[in-house]
């Protein structure tokens, strides 16, 4: 499932900072503002100091790209060229996206002055890149950060008119819910995964995000600006994709957010989500949201291209830009968000705090939490 609402951006912060730093402090970053929240993650029983914005840093010191290495072999210049061309481009990207190492040290030493010891042992800091980052450029830079989840977002193209008649939608049919009377079967879609795959979606506390989500899809349903489809075999749910017209200004993303997006593990493997995507631009491009979509037995006759297959083919400006999020580790979304046009735009990192310095000095955050 990608959520354009998910469990990170539903939780309330417990409290927020402003920092400003004008003066020297321990490993200083001149000219930096942040501002970030303390957080609690129920699912993992943690403290998170999120960093929700921050300044670019104006010290050209702070990260110097480690030198390229000269192996000497001149059959292996060009392509050593290539590569050294392309890690620079990485390092230079992770340079522009992550913040001062330094900055995060002193954020966190300042939240974590209000912890017990205990809370502080299991802390995480945590923020948001606006773009992608390679993970071995942001292992590099941050040895022990990984990324959590990923914002996606891209134009997504609507489906032929033959499409809807052939395998795999030949099998279902997409239909446009009217009213709330698919939720107890999405739910229990939803709690059989969590049962056989736990944790491969971000949920923070599966009952009440649940609730939220039941809430949302409420709202949006009731709403033009919003698209709600359930994919059917016979009678019975396989698949759901909800959308709702969002600007999310903190992602940069004007578009079609994924409120929830869910195949059913016996109807996965057959690209369902990414065809519920196009059905949904589809409907969108065509602006036929009302209308119920069944795949004909067989695909009426044409004299020409179908309007669909023209806008598919020739007015990409008319495709919709959907956006959604999800978890780093959760592969075969992923690769469905891709196969549906989709691409990473943002990611949300997590730093443990013991890698924020180096080791002997774990006493480092109650020093420096008195500057």
């Amino acid at each position: 499932m990608a959520r354009a609402s998910g469990a990170s951006k539903r939780q309330q912060p417990r409290a927020s900072v402003e920092a400003s730093v004008q003066v020297a402090a321990p490993a200083p970053v001149p000219g930096w503002r942040a501002v970030s929240e303390l957080r609690w993650r129920p699912r993992t029983d943690q403290h998170v100091i999120f960093l929700s914005d921050w300044s670019k840093a104006t010290d050209q010191d702070a990260h110097i790209p480690e030198p390229a290495e000269d192996d000497g072999v001149d059959e292996q210049g060009a392509q050593g060229e290539r590569a050294e061309g392309a890690r620079q481009e990485a390092a230079e990207s992770a340079k522009d996206l992550l913040p001062p190492v330094e900055m995060l040290r002193l954020v966190a030493a300042r939240w974590t002055a209000l912890l017990e010891e205990e809370e502080k042992r299991s802390a995480l800091v945590s923020f948001r890149a606006s773009g992608v980052l390679a993970p071995a450029e942001l292992t590099r830079r941050l040895p022990g950060a990984a990324a959590r989840l990923y914002t996606l977002g891209g134009l997504v193209a609507p489906l032929s008119d033959a499409a809807l008649g052939r395998m795999p939608l030949a099998r279902y049919s997409v239909v446009r819910a009217p009213n709330m009377s698919f939720w107890p079967h999405l739910r229990a879609l939803i709690e059989e995964q969590e049962r056989t795959q736990p944790g491969l979606e971000l949920w923070e506390d599966l009952e009440s995000d649940l609730d939220l989500l039941e809430q949302e899809l409420a709202w949006w349903i009731a709403s033009p600006q919003g698209l709600i489809l359930n994919l059917y075999e016979g009678e019975m749910l396989v698949g759901h994709l909800s959308l709702a017209r969002q600007y999310d200004p903190t992602e940069g993303c004007d578009g079609w957010g994924v409120i929830a997006l869910h195949i059913a593990p016996q109807a996965q493997g057959q690209r369902l989500g990414t065809i519920l995507q196009r059905v949904a631009a589809t409907l969108l491009v065509t602006r036929k949201a009302t209308q119920r979509i069944e795949p004909a037995a067989e695909p009426e006759a044409a004299d020409g291209p179908s309007p669909t297959m023209q806008m598919t083919a020739l007015d990409t400006r008319q495709w919709p830009f959907l956006f959604g999020f999800v978890a780093a580790h959760n592969i075969p979304a992923l690769r469905g968000a891709y196969g549906a046009g989709r691409r990473i735009i943002g990611t949300y990192v997590d730093v443990p705090l013991e890698a924020l310095w180096p080791p002997g000095k774990v006493d480092q955050p109650a020093a420096s939490s008195e500057e």
